[in-house]
């Protein structure tokens, strides 16, 4: 994590398969108990939650994770439903600049059913600097494009940073694996169009290797038999035991 610090505001929870209900999330476990945070005092926070290196990846609705680099500060918020239009600008803005250079990655506009069902389980999260939301990310726990290959992962959709945040990206994929840790997962899996050099290569630099291509159906995210069917390359990142990163 290099120079990242991160501070835990309380209460926070480790979002699960949690529903949007009535205004409420439903399914948070609620057991408050004191949490020790190394350097940072203590915080009310909830059974499941701990801490390692100093930093702690899970967030409530309303608590975000807080992290500090370089005087620039980035919160990592799951998104409400009512946060759907946020999640939404980020992404078309991203798809929007693919669209402007001849890259085949995504659609021109994101469609609101495509996202609505990860929002509602509290998959999807907005990331804001300094206040304004800059960067969005969905974090799954199972993708049927990976059927074929063992091990626990979390997986990695819909990643996109607004351009005048160079660098986020990196923090993104640094953060999502620490989170994935957290949830005992030992690999950090994620596929973007076959067809698409840059950003494979971007992974790559980031530690990702590459484990074939494969066709999925569907919008972007989707996992469907219907729809238009794309080929895509698939990445996975070991991310080791706790011991091993210590």
């Amino acid at each position: 994590m290099g120079d990242l610090k991160v501070w835990v505001f309380g209460p926070v929870v480790l979002p699960s398969r949690r529903v949007w209900r009535g205004g409420l999330w439903e399914g948070i476990p609620v057991v408050p108990r004191q949490l020790p945070v190394p350097g940072f005092g203590r915080c009310q926070a909830h059974d499941r939650v701990d801490i390692f290196h100093q930093v702690s990846i899970c967030a409530g609705d309303n608590f975000p994770v807080t992290t500090s680099r370089k005087d620039t500060k980035i919160e990592f918020r799951v998104a409400r439903p009512d946060q759907t239009d946020n999640v939404l600008s980020v992404l078309n803005e991203a798809a929007a600049w693919l669209q402007e250079r001849g890259i085949t990655q995504w659609p021109a506009r994101f469609e609101r059913s495509w996202i609505d069902e990860a929002v509602c389980r509290g998959e999807t999260w907005l990331v804001e600097v300094d206040g304004t939301v800059c960067a969005t990310v969905t974090v799954d726990w199972s993708d049927p494009v990976w059927n074929d290959t063992d091990g626990s992962a979390a997986y990695i959709h819909r990643m996109a940073v607004r351009r005048q945040r160079p660098g986020l990206g990196a923090i993104i994929l640094a953060w999502v694996a620490d989170f994935a840790r957290q949830h005992g997962r030992d690999a950090l899996r994620l596929d973007c169009v076959a067809s698409n050099g840059p950003l494979r290569a971007y992974y790559e630099r980031a530690g990702f290797v590459y484990r074939g291509d494969v066709a999925v159906g569907g919008a972007p995210g989707q996992r469907l038999d219907r729809g238009p069917t794309t080929w895509v390359s698939r990445y996975e990142m070991s991310l080791g035991s706790r011991h091993e990163q210590r």
